[in-house]
């Protein structure tokens, strides 16, 4: 079930690297998702829009009775904080 909303978070990330070069410090992930990131950059508005998607997609996913999908599940809620915040900063907010 998380996998799904991984992928997109990570094209989210990609997409977040396209306003702000310091925010993808590597990626070795498949080469058409950078490659799609760069080619159809995305404006700001859509991509808070997708953060907020994916939390509240993942808001819906029940507990992972495995602990390692567990602490995936709380690393993915985490980061898309992170990415609504940097987005947010990105188009001016403090």
């Amino acid at each position: 079930m998380l996998d799904p909303i991984a992928e997109r978070y990570v094209r989210l990330v990609l997409q977040v690297g396209n306003h702000d070069s310091d925010y993808v410090d590597a990626y070795y992930g498949e080469s058409s998702w950078r490659d799609e990131a760069i080619a159809s950059p995305q404006p700001l508005e859509t991509l808070a829009t997708e953060a907020a998607t994916l939390l509240e997609a993942l808001s819906t996913v029940a507990q992972p009775a495995d602990e390692l999908e567990q602490l995936r599940l709380q690393y993915l809620k985490t980061q898309l904080g992170a990415v609504q915040a940097r987005v947010a900063m990105l188009q001016g907010e403090r």
